[in-house]
């Protein structure tokens, strides 16, 4: 096991970190990660020497954007099993009043 980790290379084992993340954020949500790729990316529209200033307020705008979309909540698979146990208790007392 521990000859396969060492022929193993860097980008591979970052590849099986990044699915392990995916699937956790799948599984429990979180937030959407489109927002980290966004402020990931915006360091290269600040540091861009431009006179006109678009480049600037693009990365801004991708900054603003990316914090947006980190507060936005995705639901993940336990959210919607919470959701359907919910429902099924209410299922459960409404059938116990009908008998």
């Amino acid at each position: 096991m521990v000859q396969l980790v060492r022929k193993r290379s860097k980008s591979d084992l970052d590849s099986i970190v990044e699915d392990m993340k995916y699937t956790a954020r799948i599984l429990a949500g979180g937030p959407d990660e489109r927002g980290e790729k966004l402020l990931k990316a915006s360091g290269f529209f600040l540091v861009v020497p431009d006179p006109t200033m678009i480049s600037t307020s693009i990365g801004l705008s991708m900054i603003a954007t990316g914090k947006i979309l980190m507060k936005r909540r995705k639901k993940g698979v336990k959210d919607y099993v919470e959701k359907s146990i919910t429902e099924m208790r209410y299922l459960e007392e409404l059938v116990k009043e009908l008998i």
